[in-house]
């Protein structure tokens, strides 16, 4: 058999498992491998949550109740409701939890009902993490479509409006400015 029919042959078999793996298995993927993620999500009763974050150590989390932004080094945390800032620095840990979080529950979590549609995550041996018993993705081809979330107080469902990898995103997306009149708390 000559070289590049083996080439082919093993091209057509990487290609039939990527067909195989599953939509959950697909976005693990996706997350290991991208650079930066931004996602936007409505939970049932109607508040939003917007997130970008990068491999850098950068990110934005934008709620109806709380603006948290980094740029690598330092944290804004602003509520507009008590009309506070606090400023604080980073630790590395801290910026490696934040995008590895999809590896950690990978990793602390396993999947049990799975089906082509759906995967149920319960915490292993170490524990819920972050409160979380339950993680229920479901999927609408090979698109994430619905993230519920049990704790012990309750059950939130959020639904995936956009979720994009390695979009482009300019530094400034990641440096906060207090409005005026808030109070800051400056904790550096």
């Amino acid at each position: 058999m000559s070289h590049s029919v083996l080439v082919w042959l093993f091209l057509c078999w990487m290609y039939s498992l990527a067909l195989a793996a599953t939509p959950y298995e697909q976005l693990l993927a996706r997350i290991a491998h991208a650079r930066s993620i931004t996602c936007t999500a409505i939970a049932d009763e109607g508040e939003t949550i917007r997130i970008v974050a990068t491999r850098q150590g950068k990110f934005r989390l934008e709620s109806n109740e709380q603006q948290i932004v980094c740029n690598g080094e330092v944290v804004w945390n602003y509520r507009p409701a008590t009309k506070t800032v606090t400023i604080a620095p980073v630790s590395q840990q801290a910026l490696n939890d934040l995008f590895r979080l999809a590896d950690k529950i990978a990793a602390d979590y396993r999947a049990t009902n799975a089906t082509s549609s759906m995967v149920v995550l319960r915490p292993s041996n170490r524990g819920a993490m972050y409160g979380i018993e339950q993680l229920e993705l479901r999927f609408r081809g090979n698109r994430l479509h619905t993230v519920t979330i049990t704790r012990a107080n309750g059950t939130k469902r959020w639904r995936i409006r956009a979720l994009e990898f390695d979009r482009s995103t300019s530094d400034s997306t990641f440096v906060f400015v207090p409005p005026a009149g808030v109070e800051v708390i400056d904790m550096r």
